[in-house]
């Protein structure tokens, strides 16, 4: 072994510039389709992460307006029924129609599901 030795090269570099260069480029087109492949499996899982969510917003709409609807009217069936008893209290006309407001509102929260 000499002292001037120089360091090894890789093949590639042995052969001609053209070669080079064709070699880096079907290298290159080898990564870009690699890239595209996972660019494409990125998008069909934030399609998929996009219906999942819309979908479960969708089913979760439902059964928050039957709970406000449902706690609505046992609210206003309270207050009518306060109110009933406010006029009977007192002795006004009309605690009778309160009676049956404040009724008809529990009755209705009471067939509302859950």
């Amino acid at each position: 072994m000499t002292a001037t030795s120089e360091p090894p090269f890789p093949d590639i570099l042995g052969s001609s510039f053209k070669d080079f260069l064709t070699a880096a480029e079907q290298d290159l087109a080898g990564h870009r389709a690699e890239l595209e492949v996972a660019e494409n499996r990125v998008r069909r899982l934030r399609r998929r992460q996009r219906r999942a969510r819309r979908r479960e917003l969708l089913q979760a709409a439902p059964h928050a307006a039957r709970t406000a609807a449902k706690y609505g009217l046992i609210a206003a069936g309270l207050i009518a029924f306060a109110a009933a008893i406010a006029l009977l209290c007192t002795g006004r006309p009309g605690s009778i129609e309160f009676f049956i407001a404040g009724a008809t509102a529990w009755s209705t929260a009471a067939v509302i599901p859950r």
